[in-house]
């Protein structure tokens, strides 16, 4: 499908809250209400978001958020993620590049539930080699805002193509084939690395569309 930018505004705005109403975005976006329901209804049915309750989870009784960094032998790493993924602590679980084959991110009541975590499921797990335990001590931000960071690379990508086109000699097709393979910041792995994509609210207490 199509994403046009009527949808991002729309997913926009249930990024900052998911329980908003439907007429409330058709009045801020100057369209009609069964535009808007339609609107949802297809990028719902299509997989693009869902809506969905999002727990802050301190205050639900996990206040130990931790990301670890798996290291695996690379023919274990597959079973090792497969491993890990259906575990209820765990909110998601990568195959990354760089220093660690494995990037966790999981919450627990207390140290010693992350320690008892650790020992039943990692310490005698075949083909891991090391375990990095980092502890988020304060969250500075958990937002997505989609509408935002496409009009930014969109300014990212015209600005390269009249880079290379001034710079580079590059006219009409070609600049924007050679722009195309130019690296746009605001582009990063948690972007793509398999959220199904979310869609979050303002911190994780909001309602939100994934």
């Amino acid at each position: 499908m199509t994403i046009d930018r009527t949808d991002l505004a729309i997913i926009d705005l249930l990024q900052e809250d998911g329980r908003r109403p439907v007429a409330d975005m058709a009045r801020l976006l100057g369209i009609s209400g069964t535009t808007v329901q339609r609107r949802i209804d297809r990028l719902t049915e299509d997989g693009v978001i869902r809506i969905m309750a999002l727990a802050q989870e301190p205050l639900v009784g996990l206040p130990v958020q931790v990301v670890l960094a798996v290291k695996v032998q690379l023919p274990y790493v597959a079973a090792v993620q497969a491993r890990l993924a259906p575990l209820e602590e765990v909110v998601w679980v990568a195959w990354t590049t760089g220093a660690a084959d494995l990037l966790v991110e999981a919450f627990f009541h207390s140290h010693e539930h992350l320690r008892a975590f650790l020992q039943q499921h990692l310490a005698d797990t075949e083909g891991i080699e090391r375990v990095d335990t980092n502890v988020v001590l304060s969250l500075g931000k958990s937002v997505h805002k989609i509408e935002t960071m496409v009009r930014f690379n969109e300014r990212r990508r015209e600005l390269a193509r009249t880079e290379a086109a001034n710079g580079a000699g590059v006219v009409g097709n070609d600049a924007g084939a050679a722009a195309d393979a130019v690296p746009l910041a605001g582009t990063d792995a948690g972007q793509i690395a398999g959220r199904n994509p979310q869609v979050r609210g303002n911190g994780r207490g909001r309602h939100a569309g994934e």
